[in-house]
């Protein structure tokens, strides 16, 4: 054989195997935009309506929506609105340098313990700060 027989020969080897594997990677991309598709569209379902209202589970609480940062998902957040922080009462503080506590809507409490659905985080000789879930507020006395 001579060599551009040869040549010819390798040559359309090569351009068999390029056509077999640019057909394969279509099929894979194919695949991967009907599953971005399904992963867009399921996306779609989870983000509300703007033009409907929500739907509010109990009078305390104000429902807003989040979205998780890292999966994408939204959610509705439920947290306390500010008229049930204004419902506690800080009495006094029976302060301790190694346990403090406090008195706040009739109830001594301590550090770690739940008021109103609210977790004392600390508790200074004036003022007393709790955590919602979401958010950090403080009591103080008389206000």
């Amino acid at each position: 054989m001579d060599k551009n027989r040869i040549q010819i020969i390798i040559t359309s080897i090569l351009i068999i195997i390029l056509i077999f594997t640019w057909a394969n990677s279509i099929k894979t991309i194919k695949k991967k935009i009907a599953t971005n598709k399904a992963a867009v569209q399921a996306y779609k379902d989870t983000i509300p309506n703007p033009s409907s209202s929500m739907p509010s589970k109990s009078s305390d609480k104000v429902s807003s929506w989040v979205r998780d940062p890292f999966s994408g998902k939204t959610y509705i957040s439920m947290r306390k609105s500010e008229s049930v922080s204004k419902a506690l009462t800080l009495a006094g503080i029976i302060w301790d340098k190694d346990k403090p506590a406090a008195l706040i809507n009739d109830r001594i409490v301590n550090v770690g313990d739940r008021i109103g659905g609210n977790t004392v985080v600390s508790i200074k000789n004036d003022r007393v700060l709790l955590n919602d879930g979401t958010n950090d507020f403080e009591l103080k006395i008389g206000h």
